[in-house]
């Protein structure tokens, strides 16, 4: 920001925002609104916070009927979200493959709110042993649609299920120098 002063590493508008995110992880009351609303929005919006910003800013008395549209919007997303996941490891177990639920999806479990982080795409982790079985499992699925990108990399396999972006795993994490 041209001509913001700087305190300690981090703009004032950086500070307003951090202070509007603590209210909505850890349910502080916020002593008053940013004076830069619009900056620390902008701010959330890269960051994918902006329900929980909205969120907390509701909480401190901003109103604005859009914010309410964006926080049930991504509660549905959620919803369906879960839906899916519930299919998916479903049809997993069954077939004798145990899914862990990685990233977004599975880290928005322990935010207080979890429907207010804003959603991705579901990551499930099957390991190499059970990857080809459960890609093969779910391109069989009439509810999955492959990319048409180059669906499967060395990692996992890309997908649409259900109209939700998915992505199954054969490595949880891959390091560039072994």
């Amino acid at each position: 920001m041209a001509g913001a002063r700087r305190t300690g590493g981090i703009s004032p508008v950086q500070k307003e925002y951090l202070d509007v995110l603590r209210s909505a992880l850890w349910g502080e009351k916020l002593a008053s609104g940013p004076k830069d609303l619009d900056g620390v929005l902008k701010i959330a919006f890269i960051q994918t916070t902006r329900p929980m910003i909205l969120d907390a800013l509701q909480r401190a008395g901003y109103e604005d009927p859009e914010s309410m549209d964006l926080i049930y919007r991504t509660a549905s997303a959620h919803i369906n979200q879960n839906r899916v996941i519930a299919e998916l490891t479903g049809m997993f177990r069954r077939a004798g493959i145990e899914p862990v639920l990685l990233k977004g999806e599975g880290v928005a479990r322990y935010y207080p709110e979890p429907m207010l982080r804003e959603c991705g795409d579901i990551d499930l982790y099957v390991g190499e042993e059970s990857y080809d079985k459960a890609c093969t499992l779910v391109k069989e699925s009439p509810a999955a649609s492959l990319l048409d990108n180059g669906s499967e990399t060395d990692r996992h396999l890309q997908l649409k299920f259900k109209r939700i972006y998915v992505e199954i795993h054969r490595a949880s994490a891959v390091l560039k120098n072994k």
